[in-house]
């Protein structure tokens, strides 16, 4: 039998039905490169083709879909003055604006850990203040220990005395990059991924709780998915998460995390009326949540309360530093959370039928002078008879 002497052609790998698949994740992520849309495939078609492969039908799909663009090219690196060479030795903290909703400008704070790349913490907010920014620290250091240093910018909240002086107490070395060079803090590089990757789920959220949830699914994904930086690694460890896996910081106990930051913050747990005693005032949080351990964060002359990052109620007060003491404590507002929503009243009283701040005004023990004698037991009748 003859062989015939046309063209041989092999196999290709860029077959219709994989250009359908990459297909919709770039239209559902239009900024995304090969190496995180070859790693988002299914595991079977993981196997069967490469990041190049996959390269290629992404080049494809941008010349006959005009709506997909094209993306600009990488710049090469320049080296990095806060490379971590082992875990928790350098954090990174920032904040990156989001999209308004409702005409409130949303940001996201961050903490990632520099040697595995990985976000340990994360959180949206409507304020760029302090205050959010000590307690995710805080919160961040009960569960992953203390790094040796905290890489920021040079914005109000990083530069506070209060942030400098919980970074000290806890042993954290505080570093600033350089005026106008912020690819030296590493976590802007990973804003970018999470512009390239979450930025279209964040536009279509349309309350901050659904914009919560899609901050939240990020982090999750991002943490799972395979990091260009541990390609190389001998353990076989890709994601961030195989590499932070269960390696702590500096191990730091409950009470000097506390002490770390006893002028801004306070542990409480509420009684069964829904209160807390702060000093000498007993504040109303949320009766649902009764029993439950809540945070009191002091800033900007506002005392917070707030029970599993749920916002419960907002206290305008005077607080006198010197001292350490609470002089007033105003009326609260009261924000909605889901602790309220899932257990209903029995009986709903009006706004002035009951008080939600109340001061506590203690007696003093009587004392007895030094001369009086206490008056002795009467003797029972088999004593008196000896």
């Amino acid at each position: 039998m003859t062989q015939p002497h046309g063209p041989k052609h092999h196999y290709r790998k860029v077959s219709l039905p994989l250009l359908k698949k990459v297909l919709d994740l770039q239209r559902e992520y239009p900024l995304i490169g090969r190496f995180h849309l070859w790693d988002w495939l299914l595991p079977q078609d993981k196997a069967q083709v490469s990041e190049r492969t996959v390269g290629r039908a992404m080049a494809f799909n941008r010349l006959v879909y005009d709506e997909l663009g094209q993306q600009t090219p990488a710049k090469s690196p320049r080296p990095h003055p806060f490379k971590a060479k082992t875990w928790h030795q350098f954090w990174f903290i920032d904040h990156r604006y989001l999209n308004k909703i409702e005409g409130v400008q949303y940001y996201s704070l961050c903490i990632l850990e520099g040697y595995s790349r990985a976000f340990l913490a994360g959180i949206v907010l409507a304020t760029q203040s302090r205050g959010p920014v000590l307690k995710l620290l805080y919160e961040t250091v009960l569960k992953w220990g203390a790094p040796a240093a905290i890489v920021s910018d040079r914005g109000g909240a990083f530069v506070s005395a209060d942030y400098d002086r919980c970074c000290r107490r806890l042993g954290i070395r505080v570093e600033h990059i350089e005026p106008h060079q912020s690819w030296q803090n590493l976590i802007e590089t990973h804003f970018n991924l999470q512009r390239i990757m979450a930025d279209s789920q964040f536009e279509r959220a349309r309350s901050e709780a659904e914009l919560q949830h899609e901050h939240t699914r990020f982090l999750d994904r991002y943490n799972a998915s395979s990091h260009s930086a541990h390609l190389k690694r001998r353990d076989g460890k890709r994601t961030p998460q195989q590499v932070l896996a269960w390696v702590r910081g500096e191990l730091v106990s409950v009470r000097q995390t506390g002490r770390a930051f006893h002028e801004v913050l306070w542990t409480r747990t509420l009684n069964d009326a829904g209160y807390a005693l702060v000093q000498n005032y007993y504040l109303y949080g949320e009766q649902a949540a009764s029993r439950q351990r809540v945070c009191l964060w002091l800033w900007d002359d506002i005392l917070r309360i707030d029970c599993r990052d749920e916002l419960l109620a907002s206290y305008p007060c005077v607080y006198e530093a010197e001292t350490g003491q609470l002089r007033q404590v105003q009326e609260p507002t009261l924000h909605s959370n889901h602790f309220a929503q899932q257990q209903g009243r029995l009986f709903v009283l009006g706004e002035e039928q009951w008080q939600r701040v109340s001061r506590l005004h203690r007696q003093r023990r009587r004392r007895y002078g030094r001369g009086r004698q206490q008056p002795r037991l009467p003797l029972l009748p088999h004593a008196a008879q000896k």
